[in-house]
């Protein structure tokens, strides 16, 4: 594929975390977000899965040079799917429009083994938080999907709690439970 564009739903909404230029806020339509795990790494990560009644934001841009040489090494464990026809974005024109998957049957649920990383959380936040506002990152949570909600509380709470501070709740792992008072610096 020479020249196009791809669709980021996780760390590539962050923009500090990729030199892709000139990204746009965009939605893609028929695709849910997922937390999931694979054999390809450790931890479990995002991807989309099909879904006809779901939409969610993310950003487009444009692939420099059509080097998508780097961009298909950095996301290895994922195939690239044709998804123009559902990404809703500013440009005049219709490009070409990836969005990378998981291929199916070749992942799974998070469990403690492939645990989502709290660091990761942050930098998609962050990504969300910058392009979209609060409102944004609260759609993120609302329109990505879990599997088993045990770890799901776990790995959020100290997020949605750090974005809405008048929720009360606790931060517990299998290690520690610390109350929601206890200021973030000190965890």
């Amino acid at each position: 594929m020479s020249g196009g564009y791809f669709f980021g739903y996780g760390s590539l909404v962050n923009t500090a975390t990729h030199s892709f230029a000139e990204a746009h806020p965009a939605q893609l339509k028929g695709w849910r977000r997922m937390w999931r795990k694979t054999t390809m790494r450790q931890a479990a990560y995002l991807t989309v899965v099909p879904d006809s009644e779901a939409e969610i934001d993310g950003l487009i841009a444009e692939v420099p040079h059509g080097d998508w040489e780097a961009l298909d090494e950095r996301e290895r464990a994922y195939a690239r799917v044709d998804a123009a026809h559902q990404v809703s974005h500013p440009l005049p024109a219709m490009p070409a429009i990836v969005v990378y998957a998981i291929e199916d049957g070749r992942h799974g649920t998070p469990d403690r083994q492939s645990p989502v990383l709290l660091s990761y959380i942050d930098v998609v936040v962050q990504g969300y938080l910058h392009n979209f506002g609060e409102a944004g990152v609260q759609r993120f949570f609302d329109t990505t999907g879990v599997g088993t909600p045990q770890w799901w509380m776990i790995a959020t709470h100290r997020f949605i709690r750090d974005i809405n501070p008048y929720q009360q709740m606790n931060t517990c792992s299998s290690m520690t439970c610390l109350p929601a008072s206890e200021p973030y610096a000190n965890r």
